[in-house]
């Protein structure tokens, strides 16, 4: 199964290192796994940076659980894309990014890589929804997408948008909002095509209850991440 070759792309977490955004969101001083959890291939070095970002910018653990990134995913516009917390202006993000997985080197990757039967999730989700101090209306659903195959770009003939593209918009001074970008498989390896469930709104993704989100609906479709990458936004006007 797809999952199994994934834990094999990794060292393991023992029980206890396991974690979850609601044991850690209150901890100001999370740093993620150790050292010698983190992932171990030939481009650990880049992989172990994405999760290092993550957990600066505190998507883990208060968005998604603690994972170890394998993969590298780029997101483009025209003349912009995402670099791991790079401030982004909203008005060069009107059009829907181009979205697409780079190989990170080792031969269990390139498996995933090339399983042309495998259906990938990609999220766009905003946890500062209307802002980081007072995030009420978080997490705001801004994209679901479904490829197939993987080394299609997300933008390729095989999609489909559960929840289509709307960019940022974040209200004038409720400061830098972070936007989440996830990528997500199977937890059970399958192949065949899946059934998700498309949240009712984007506000909250339709729970109603503050700081719901991608975390819970991955869970509910039996996804788990393995790539992310964010970017910062703001509206300065007065």
């Amino acid at each position: 199964m797809l999952l199994s070759n994934i834990w094999k792309a990794m060292v393991l977490l023992p029980a206890a290192g396991l974690v979850s955004g609601t044991d850690l969101a209150a901890e100001e001083g999370y740093l993620g796994v150790a050292a010698e959890q983190r992932i171990m291939s030939p481009s650990s070095k880049e992989m172990n940076h994405v999760h290092e970002e993550l957990v600066r910018a505190k998507i883990i653990p208060t968005v998604i659980d603690d994972f170890i990134p394998i993969l590298e995913l780029r997101v483009h516009w025209k003349h912009n894309q995402a670099k791991l917390g790079n401030i982004l202006r909203p008005p060069y993000l009107q059009t829907t990014p181009s979205v697409h997985l780079a190989e990170a080197g080792s031969e269990v990757i390139s498996d995933i890589m090339t399983d042309s039967r495998m259906t990938y999730v990609i999220v766009m989700t905003d946890p500062d929804a209307p802002s980081r101090q007072d995030p009420k209306w978080s997490e705001f659903c801004h994209w679901i997408r479904a490829s197939y195959p993987a080394l299609d770009r997300v933008t390729g003939r095989r999609r489909r948008d559960l929840v289509e593209y709307t960019p940022p918009a974040p209200p004038t001074g409720t400061g830098p909002h972070r936007y989440v970008f996830l990528a997500f498989v199977p937890a059970n390896g399958t192949r065949k095509r899946l059934h998700l469930t498309t949240p009712s709104a984007r506000v909250r993704w339709g729970s109603d209850t503050e700081r719901t989100g991608v975390r819970d609906w991955a869970n509910v479709n039996g996804l788990v991440p393995f790539a992310a990458n964010f970017f910062y936004a703001e509206n300065k006007k007065q």
